[in-house]
């Protein structure tokens, strides 16, 4: 089932024109990566997995990046919200790291 769910995300991000890289050596520009998931049980039952995104920007880490980076997101979240049975989704807010050229979701 997490697999599928993981699965499901990188097709309906590439589904999005995004490239979704698992090589952060071969990541270029306008390229996300998803981090591997950390989950959190909240009943016996169910079950809270978190993935996190990164969006790869060109630098320098302006506005500019910025705000390609929340298009980016909003793009996102708009197809998975049409597409999920999921009742809550929670987007960590992405911080610039000034030392690298792209956007770093929190851990």
């Amino acid at each position: 089932m997490i697999e599928t769910e993981y699965s499901n995300l990188i097709t309906t991000i590439e589904g999005l024109g995004f490239r979704v890289y698992d090589d952060i050596m071969r990541v270029r520009p306008g390229g996300i990566i998803i981090d591997p998931p950390s989950y959190r049980s909240i009943s016996p039952s169910i079950v809270e997995a978190t993935y996190p995104i990164n969006f790869v920007s060109l630098p320098p880490g302006n506005r500019k990046a910025m705000n390609e980076c929340l298009a980016a997101i909003d793009t996102i979240l708009e197809s998975l919200s049409e597409a999920s049975t999921c009742q809550r989704i929670r987007v960590p807010i992405p911080s610039a790291d000034k030392n690298s050229p792209h956007i770093k979701s929190p851990q």
